[in-house]
């Protein structure tokens, strides 16, 4: 028998399925890091069974099966089938109030948007606003009245259109 996540033996059944659910996820994410997509899918899908059943549809653990699962869909191409999965998700993190899944879930929306060469919906636009929890530094452009956010990994969010030739440089 399987051992659990906590390196005790399963309880029961349900402690049994939520084990396997995470031990084929994590199969998945070693695949995918593999570059083996094709591979790692059938984990994922049977991950979000277990999960489903065990937790719900609206969780954080079925969420972040979600993600291995559209992640897989676009390094393999199928964009629509991975855009339908990240959306579930956004809609899902969104849902439970979970920040850390809904920046997740709209990490791969925009990965999707850039390969698919289309617009994201405005729910699905990163908020590095004041009530966010990204940390961000405002600032004004010489000779412009808009000014953009720039966020700590050096991702500068657009507004009302404004887009800098090169993003600014902060000491």
């Amino acid at each position: 028998m399987n051992q659990h996540i906590y390196g005790t033996e399963p309880t029961g059944l349900l402690d049994y399925a939520l084990t396997e659910g995470v031990q084929l996820n994590n199969k998945g994410v070693d695949l995918s890091r593999a570059g083996r997509f094709e591979e790692a899918m059938p984990l994922f899908v049977r991950a979000l069974d277990i999960k489903e059943k065990a937790h719900g549809l609206y969780s954080v653990n079925f969420c972040i099966s979600l993600y291995g699962y559209a992640n897989c869909l676009l390094e393999t191409g199928d964009l629509e089938n991975a855009y339908e999965k990240a959306r579930l998700m956004l809609d899902i993190a969104r849902t439970i109030g979970s920040p850390e899944q809904t920046r997740i879930a709209r990490d791969v929306l925009k990965d999707i948007s850039v390969k698919a060469g289309t617009e994201l919906l405005p729910d699905e636009i990163q908020n590095f606003g004041p009530n966010s929890n990204a940390p961000f530094v405002s600032f004004s452009l010489p000779h412009q009245e808009e000014f953009c956010l720039y966020q700590y990994t050096h991702s500068c969010v657009h507004i009302d259109g404004f887009q800098p030739e090169s993003q600014p440089h902060l000491d």
